[in-house]
């Protein structure tokens, strides 16, 4: 289990330098850690506990397939 936490704490030092989709919604847990310079974001995930960083994954992996599914239903209607 500890080397998913920290695969993960990884993944969201990514997300959190930028949404993958181009631009967050305004609703998005990472949004003040997104303001920070890389050195301070990178320690203030690292302090996140691994429940933190599990629940953080969690959310944007359904964060991305729902607006990804969106994002190709309104391209597929505007190829129409």
């Amino acid at each position: 289990m500890e080397n998913k936490t920290i695969d993960r704490r990884v993944w969201i030092k990514g997300l959190a330098v930028e949404c993958p989709l181009g631009k967050p919604l305004s609703d998005c847990p990472l949004s003040d850690t997104r303001t920070l310079p890389v050195a301070p974001m990178n320690h203030a995930i690292n302090r996140q506990s691994n429940r933190t960083v599990n629940d953080l994954y969690r959310h944007h992996l359904h964060c991305f397939r729902i607006r990804s599914t969106v994002l190709s239903i309104q391209q597929a209607k505007g190829s129409n």
